[in-house]
């Protein structure tokens, strides 16, 4: 359910941010938030917005996949350049 995956959100961010050996006033600080929403946050009973998901991550120096399940991030598909034709080489038109 929503509110059990908040929970376990909680616990990662919580156990992260004791490994780091932070006080939960320290990570509010950190994510200019009041303790309180940390708080609520590591027990589950507030939603972490995604933006400051990624904060928390940055903070605690976690990938967000270990803390809030996120796939890892995948390097970019190589791309090929492409030549430029007459049709899309404007400096050719201009010449």
């Amino acid at each position: 359910s929503t509110a059990e995956i908040r929970r376990q959100w909680g616990r990662n961010v919580k156990a992260a941010r004791q490994a780091q050996q932070l006080t939960l006033l320290d990570l509010a600080i950190r994510l200019a938030v009041q303790p309180s929403t940390v708080s609520r946050w590591e027990r589950g009973l507030a939603s972490i917005p995604d933006k400051a998901k990624v904060l928390i991550a940055m903070e605690l120096d976690e990938h967000p996949s270990r803390l809030f399940g996120w796939p890892e991030a995948r390097p970019p598909a190589p791309t090929v350049p492409t030549a430029p034709t007459k049709s899309n080489d404007r400096r050719s038109r201009a010449a």
